[in-house]
């Protein structure tokens, strides 16, 4: 994991460290752009190819956005892993994220 942030995969028990790959067709980008921004202070992302490093505080997980978001969203899961699969295709040059 030589490509992840400093403040991911730390052993902090208080925040939860995701590692996201993406196995469809759209971008790191299109996910973040469809996810949104993560919440201030709550959760973090950073992207490297196509992989999002996402970490987000476990005592307030409820209000963190992308939590929201992927929680109800069309996951794929895996052992280690999850896909996010966009219901349509986006077309959004995102590059905040």
């Amino acid at each position: 994991m030589s490509q992840a942030p400093d403040w991911w995969g730390v052993e902090n028990k208080d925040q939860y460290d995701n590692l996201i790959f993406i196995l469809s067709s759209d971008t790191p980008e299109d996910i973040c752009a469809f996810v949104g921004e993560p919440s201030e202070g709550l959760e973090r992302i950073q992207i490297y190819k196509n992989v999002i490093f996402w970490t987000f505080d476990r005592q307030v997980y409820q209000k963190c956005n992308w939590w929201k978001k992927t929680a109800g969203a069309n996951v794929y899961w895996t052992e280690t892993a999850f896909d996010i699969t966009l219901e349509e295709p986006c077309s959004c040059g995102v590059s905040y994220c």
